[in-house]
């Protein structure tokens, strides 16, 4: 069979749909990554290369629902990066996916016609561009965009981190769908499970985690552990001190031997939960492990120590079903906001019950209870993008601020907000002996580079206060080879 030499003619066509579907189809991406941060995505996604291919047979209405489908999955599969849905497996962002719905109803309403009215104008806009390809010009189309996928395939198959969605700027090109499918095939092929493998935590390395695994006859007091939603390290250690200010008046110096450092973080929150709780790396895609797990994390073993295991968050307890999961690692109470019926309501990210709140009735638990108490909670406010209007900037001082520093102000506020409550709790002369240990789950995922860059991308900070009454229960070797890791200091 002869080979029939390219007209210009369709050379011009192929122009015109390269242009459509490789350039015009990832601009936006390209603008959000001038404006905002680099994309962690490569500069060329290869979905719309391969739509442009599959078009050419497709009649326009179901070739622009594929082009949503693509573009959605296109914003979806970045954003979920940004939260460090990332790190484990390529899995992690497609089970959050499935808890898409826990969102405002209205805020989700937005997003979803948000990306579907962009998807559509800018499927339209490919679509004029490329123009109508006749059945006889279709062939040499396909063939040489077939070429250029290819080349832009090779061009990436030497830097697979980037081609499933890691930041490395440098490669060219990466496919949401590989990364959807990849997944896909993870989750079916090994049934959705992480490898959990002991890794550093601050309960770990404080010894609260070794201590209660191996010295039941120690003197009970309570333990609460506070996770911090989006609680980073300030790569400035001066503005690092001013948030932990609460921290450090004469009453809690003399109350508590006060310690703080760092450890190491990979993931979303609950990666930071099953972190502090069993000292185990994992993710979403642990949290059906729970009950294997228990007897190697705390709220199990204190249970068997005769401590009453309550874990507080205030949001809902179906996300990420925590209310499943804190009950398999062996919390006897699980209060989230549905049990906290009219307790103050604060907006935000995933609006629930105020962190002040929450910290008020862990107060009065620790005040009333006569059986000794392990208290989790996980703090919601920070979560980020964080609430900006008019009575947030004032409160926090953030009125002059504009931008990525207005998030940022709030945010500080918010996290420091926390820290006073804990700190307000902690002096409390009337409460029993209480060890707190303040951790963050993960750095607080800002888009913009200016304020990100301000962060650790692999360290968050903690916070121990240790009654000072109880000095003689706490092995010194344990602090002391922390302190010779360097990932402590006093």
């Amino acid at each position: 069979m002869a080979l029939t030499p390219l007209s210009a003619h369709q050379f011009r066509l192929f122009l015109r749909r390269l242009t459509a579907f490789l350039i015009v189809a990832n601009a936006p991406f390209w603008v959000a990554q001038h404006l905002i941060m680099k994309a962690p995505r490569g500069q060329f996604n290869l979905d719309y290369l391969l739509l442009a291919i599959v078009a050419l047979y497709l009649p326009v209405t179901p070739g622009i629902a594929a082009f949503i489908l693509v573009f959605c999955l296109d914003a979806f599969s970045c954003a979920s990066i940004y939260y460090y849905f990332n790190y484990f497996n390529q899995t992690e962002w497609l089970v959050a996916a499935l808890f898409f719905s826990q969102l405002p109803p209205l805020r989700l309403l937005s997003i979803v016609l948000g990306l579907v009215f962009g998807g559509w104008m800018l499927g339209m806009l490919c679509w004029k561009i490329a123009g109508d390809s006749p059945a006889q010009d279709r062939r040499p189309q396909a063939a040489l965009l077939s070429i250029t996928l290819c080349i832009l395939l090779a061009a990436s198959l030497g830097a697979s981190p980037a081609f499933q969605g890691a930041s490395t700027p440098q490669k060219p090109s990466s496919s949401a769908l590989y990364r959807a499918g990849h997944s896909l095939w993870g989750m079916l092929a090994h049934g959705d499970k992480l490898p959990t493998q002991p890794i550093d935590s601050a309960s770990h390395a404080l010894g609260i985690l070794r201590v209660v695994s191996t010295a039941p006859s120690s003197p009970p007091h309570n333990i609460v552990l506070i996770l911090v939603e989006s609680y980073g390290l300030l790569r400035d250690p001066a503005a690092a001190q001013r948030l932990n200010a609460p921290y450090r008046s004469a009453l809690i110096r003399q109350k508590y031997q006060v310690e703080t450092g760092t450890t190491p973080f990979r993931g979303s929150t609950v990666a930071g939960e099953f972190r502090e709780l069993c000292g185990v790396s994992g993710g979403l895609s642990t949290t059906s492990e729970a009950a294997r797990l228990a007897p190697k994390c705390l709220p199990a073993i204190l249970k068997s120590r005769g401590f009453q295991g309550t874990a507080f968050h205030g949001f809902t307890q179906t996300m990420f079903d925590r209310v499943i999961w804190y009950r398999d690692l062996g919390f006897e109470k699980r209060i989230f906001r549905e049990q906290l019926g009219q307790a103050e309501y604060c907006e935000g990210a995933f609006p629930g019950t105020c962190d002040t709140a929450v910290g008020e009735l862990i107060h009065r638990q620790l005040l009333g209870m006569r059986r000794p108490q392990f208290i989790y909670w996980l703090t919601l406010n920070s979560h980020l993008p964080v609430p900006t209007g008019s009575g947030m900037l004032s409160q926090f001082g953030c009125a002059s601020t504009s931008g990525s520093a207005e998030q940022l102000c709030v945010w500080r506020g918010l996290v420091q907000r926390v820290h006073a409550e804990v700190a307000a709790m902690a002096s409390d002369p009337a409460l029993p002996p209480t060890e707190f240990l303040v951790v963050g789950d993960h750095a607080p995922p800002f888009l913009t580079d200016d304020v990100r860059s301000q962060f650790s991308q692999g360290e968050v900070p903690f916070i121990h206060l240790f009654p000072r009454e109880l000095n003689g229960t706490t092995p010194q070797a344990l602090l002391a080879h922390v302190s010779r890791q360097g990932s402590l200091s006093r």
